[in-house]
């Protein structure tokens, strides 16, 4: 399903009044990566609209994005983006934004808490090709009633449906819930829930307490410590991880680890770190004093805590098809239940399963989640809503990191396919097809029993930020 997004934003651009440009700038590198138009209707009633097209200028960071949306407001030329102003009223503007957008959209879908719950897994069959829908949500701010009025009435004019949908109780950063709509539309699952929405309506979102949850990055070969975390980008991540729209979760942990063992564990973020600059100066301080030499066994052990379940643990790699909530599963489990989850890459993949094999600790799930960039966000916002411990409701305790396939041949003997030292007396010599399988499979067995061992495993952590129950900061400093 083609999604766009129309975002209600403070500022008035006309007067040169602009205001959260950070919260801008995420919103929008979230919708054009996931391949979605963005306009970013403000005060004033002018428009900034931008295209996918304007990533081939613009290289995500909130600097650069200061300097185009000036750029496109002065009337200069940018691929990708377009000023409009044409000095109306609210009903005015409004009707001339959507008389352009709404010509092949089949519904507008209203983001709102108490809306309809869109996270799951439906069975419905999922929108038509070429299904165009229309999502609106409020940026830093929500959406006025009087806009909602106008919006609705537009709506029924130019006879296109509207629904109210929810991504749960908890309020989260814009950018965020544009990350996990992206994601789960890539998975086609949002073109499921839509399709069921529009022929029932479905359940309300259900309150719940937060449990504690984990967010452990690997870092690519070849790359510091240092280096990934002095990048422009990497801001976002602390803010996916931690802030929610009305202030920041206090029981969630992000570990990073490069592949030479260099690690670092943050469980706040501090202070203000919705800035890029702000976020990236606390992480360099941060690597500074708080850096050690941890392995991925460690990172994954967290303490049990009395009377709490064990965690459940999902490997993130993104050759695998996306994570699916389920709603079989959330109506039979319980969702009180801490939650890891491992961002890797495939060719680390089976090293994070083997870690948590050798952790003795049970892996759930191996499934995209939208990697470094969405990731983090859509394992956030299912993890608010209560649906990702349910999505790794099944354990794969007994799933074994099998060797690769070997070709089978009738005329060769099973033992005269075992390594040199476990074949027989006696046994015919291996044929020289065959050597290089048996010393594949010799190290595969070497590798699968130090595993199962758990060799030089170093002591766990000795604290848990689950210890208490989860709070919000009271300070309001997110997107909505």
């Amino acid at each position: 399903m083609d999604l766009c997004w129309l975002v209600f934003f403070p500022g008035r651009p006309s007067a040169g009044e602009w205001r959260r440009e950070d919260a801008a700038s995420r919103i929008a590198n979230a919708a054009l990566t996931h391949n979605s138009d963005c306009y970013i209707f403000f005060e004033d009633r002018t428009c900034i609209m931008l295209e996918p097209q304007l990533l081939q200028e613009w290289n995500g960071t909130e600097a650069m994005y200061r300097e185009l949306s000036r750029a496109v407001v002065a009337d200069n030329r940018i691929v990708g983006a377009r000023f409009l102003n044409e000095r109306v009223g609210l009903e005015e503007a409004l009707h001339g934004l959507l008389a352009r957008v709404l010509v092949d959209v089949q519904v507008v879908l209203d983001f709102r808490e108490a809306g309809h719950m869109a996270l799951g897994g439906f069975e419905t069959r999922a929108m038509g090709a070429g299904t165009k829908a229309l999502c609106v949500i409020g940026g830093v701010r929500d959406v006025r009633e009087r806009e909602t009025e106008v919006l609705t009435a537009l709506c029924a004019r130019l006879n296109v449906g509207m629904l109210k949908v929810s991504l749960g109780e908890r309020p989260e950063l814009t950018s965020k819930c544009i990350k996990a709509v992206g994601e789960m539309n890539r998975g086609g699952y949002f073109s499921k829930a839509v399709a069921h929405l529009l022929q029932d309506c479905g359940s309300r979102p259900v309150q719940h307490t937060r449990t504690r949850l984990h967010l452990i990055v690997l870092i690519p070969a070849g790359t510091s410590l240092r280096e990934f975390l002095g990048q422009p980008w990497t801001a976002t991540i602390l803010v996916d991880a931690f802030v929610s729209s009305h202030g920041i979760y206090s029981n969630t942990w992000l570990s990073f680890r490069s592949t030479t063992g260099e690690a670092l564990t943050i469980t706040s973020p501090g202070g203000q770190c919705l800035r890029a600059a702000d976020a990236i100066s606390f992480l360099q301080d941060k690597l500074e004093h708080s850096r050690a030499q941890r392995t991925l066994e460690e990172l994954i052990c967290a303490p049990s805590i009395r009377g709490q379940p064990p965690q459940r643990v999902l490997v993130a790699d993104e050759t695998r098809p996306v994570l699916q909530p389920s709603n079989e599963a959330l109506a039979r489990e319980a969702r009180a239940v801490p939650v890891t989850v491992i961002f890797t890459h495939a060719a680390h993949a089976e090293h994070a399963l083997a870690a948590c094999q050798a952790s003795g600790v049970n892996f759930h799930h191996w499934a995209a989640m939208g990697g470094f960039s969405s990731g983090l966000a859509y394992a956030n916002v299912l993890h608010s809503s209560g649906l990702l411990a349910p999505a790794l409701a099944v354990p794969l305790s007994s799933r074994r990191l099998a060797p690769k396939a070997q070709p089978s041949c009738p005329t060769v003997s099973l033992s005269s396919r075992l390594p040199p030292n476990q074949r027989p007396k006696g046994a015919p010599k291996l044929a020289p097809w065959a050597t290089s399988q048996s010393e594949e499979v010799a190290s595969t067995s070497k590798a699968a029993s130090s595993a199962s061992q758990g060799e030089a495993l170093d002591p766990a952590p000795t604290s848990d930020p689950s210890d208490t129950e989860p709070t919000i900061d009271a300070a309001s400093s997110g997107e909505r």
